[in-house]
């Protein structure tokens, strides 16, 4: 089995927000709220900060 990670970008935020929502039973009971609209947005923009926490 052969693994590829890339990293995200603005271009992958509607594929990621999808799969947020279609987890929403699992993500509901891991925090304890509903996924937001701008999850996906969340989520890169937390990733980017600590890319660039890492950098520096």
């Amino acid at each position: 089995m052969e693994v590829t990670l890339e990293v995200l970008t603005k271009d992958d935020l509607l594929p990621l927000q999808v799969l947020l929502e279609k987890c929403s039973d699992y993500l509901i009971f891991q925090d304890e709220e509903a996924v937001k609209p701008s999850a996906a947005r969340d989520l890169l923009n937390i990733g980017l900060l600590e890319l660039k926490i890492r950098l520096n």
